[in-house]
């Protein structure tokens, strides 16, 4: 080390010994961050200057109670600015260790902060700490990061002072959902932030971005049918609370419409039975047909010239077959952990309402596995898991009706339970029992699910503001559901493959 470095070390070393305990913290910190930054990039000892600095900031943690004076917000923030770095000059996968200690002692500082300056101030450095992930890791693994972030965010937020906060929030973790590949969290996400925005006036123009971003994990889910539902409710939600018509100004407008004209030009050349309930919806679009829509649809005609091409485009825009949401059964597939997961279910208006909130609670379950316990994966060997979803009277086991060769069928039964009783355990109950057969030996799913319970608030996650049920009525209607009679037509089947591979988790 070179002499100037060792100088600066003895000479902080000395520091440390003053009496004053703030003053001591100061310094300690210092030291700290002098080891991590300094000593560390050309140390031959990598491991033991790490534990070095780690154990000086645990340090000056568990001197907080005689240290009143100290900074601990310029710690944590400080913490997250390496983090930050490191991460914004693409060094996150060779530096991951240095990170996972960071992010460990800055939730260490948590409840200091928290105690110092509030719970909103806290939030806001939560949601800071999520859109750094967001904009600048290069790495998709660290969207999971993100997510938890916002979470520990909207926690923080669940309060009516917060609210419009608590909004953003909760469409934040939407879009990084969606970023992950899991588009029905990601839409009870988005379901949630309209609930909110709706009940206040000042709120209210939140209500179409919410509408807006149901309506792009539809499209992208390939549930084109439930997408004529949500372009209703958002152009009713523009009119009223927005009322801006310019697509060049607003962007919910013009993201809308430009994936919607997608579904009206490629649904019938997909599917031939179609074309009278095309017609309908474009007659249904009165003057943004002709003022929008019509232009659109001529520029994908030209450029859409060839099946080829149209397969390519919907294989791009979609992470599972376009109108998966026809015929008298539905299915949402989706891959995690090496898996495709296949959740089928009848296609009326109740069923559709407890399959997606089964698969919104199954998506969330299984993210928080993947950020909070690093080392859970299911067994090599499966490769497809079925499960067939119907309603029944009252809860009973999971049934499994094939286990063949890399795949698992279950059959499940979900009971109709009034609402807004917490619903979630129910489902958490079924999914823990297929999960038992489903992980390898040595992995305690019981003890995990206790764990996310009481350490990391699933039941706040896997419920937000209302359950699923409510959230969804609250927008669409059975009338509307059952007008585009969906059940009614014969189920698309498409050639190629459709779904997209999970490299995130």
């Amino acid at each position: 080390m070179e002499k100037w470095l060792v100088n600066l070390e003895a000479c902080l070393l000395d520091k440390i010994k003053v009496k004053k305990t703030s003053e001591k913290c100061s310094y300690l910190e210092s030291y700290s961050f002098f080891l991590l930054t300094l000593k560390y990039p050309d140390s031959n000892e990598k491991e033991k200057v790490l534990k070095d600095c780690i154990s000086i900031i645990l340090q000056i943690i568990d001197l907080s109670a005689a240290a009143p004076f100290y900074n601990y917000s310029s710690l944590y923030e400080r913490m997250n600015g390496m983090i930050k770095s490191l991460i914004l000059f693409d060094e996150s996968q060779e530096k991951d260790d240095i990170i996972d200690e960071l992010e460990k002692l800055s939730e260490r500082l948590i409840p200091i902060v928290e105690k110092r300056e509030g719970k909103f101030a806290l939030a806001k450095r939560y949601k800071s700490k999520g859109m750094e992930y967001l904009k600048f890791s290069s790495r998709k693994k660290d969207l999971l990061k993100s997510l938890d972030s916002f979470q520990k965010a909207k926690s923080l937020l669940f309060q009516e002072e917060t609210k419009e906060g608590l909004i953003l929030i909760l469409l934040n973790i939407s879009q990084v959902y969606n970023a992950i590949g899991f588009n029905i969290a990601a839409k009870y996400y988005a379901l949630a932030g309209f609930y909110m925005a709706i009940g206040e006036d000042k709120y209210l123009e939140k209500t179409a971005k919410s509408v807006a971003l149901i309506h792009h994990y539809d499209f992208n889910q390939g549930a084109w049918i439930s997408c004529m539902m949500d372009v209703e409710q958002f152009f009713i939600a523009n009119n009223l609370f927005i009322g801006n018509w310019d697509i060049e100004q607003n962007t919910s407008l013009r993201e809308v419409l430009m994936d919607y004209s997608l579904v009206l030009f490629a649904t019938p050349h997909l599917s031939l039975q179609t074309k009278g309930l095309i017609n309908q919806q474009l007659i249904n679009l009165d003057e943004l047909k002709e003022s929008y829509i019509d232009g659109f649809i001529a520029n994908l005609d030209i450029k859409l010239d060839s099946k080829e091409k149209l397969e390519r485009l919907t294989k791009a825009k979609t992470i599972d077959y376009p109108l998966n949401d026809l015929g008298p059964k539905r299915k949402i597939q989706f891959n995690i952990f090496e898996c495709l997961w296949t959740i089928e279910f009848d296609n009326d208006y109740n069923s559709n309402v407890l399959g997606e909130e089964f698969c919104a609670i199954l998506q969330i379950l299984l993210a928080e596995l993947s950020i909070n316990f690093k080392n859970f994966s299911l067994k090599k060997e499966i490769d497809i898991v079925h499960l067939i979803l119907e309603e029944g009277n009252k809860l009973v086991p999971p049934e499994e009706t094939e286990d063949s060769k890399g795949s698992i069928t279950w059959k499940i039964t979900l009971p109709k339970i009034t609402k807004p009783v917490p619903y979630y355990p129910s489902i958490l109950s079924i999914l823990v029992t297929i999960l038992k057969k489903l992980v390898p030996e040595g992995i305690n799913m019981t003890e995990l699910l206790f764990l996310l319970n009481k350490d990391y608030e699933l039941g706040s996650k896997a419920t937000i503001v209302q359950p699923y049920d409510k959230l969804y009525k609250e927008i669409f209607s059975k009338e509307n559901y059952d007008s585009l009679m969906r059940e009614n037509f014969d189920e698309v089947i498409l050639m190629g493959d459709y779904i997209k591979k999970n490299d995130i988790i």
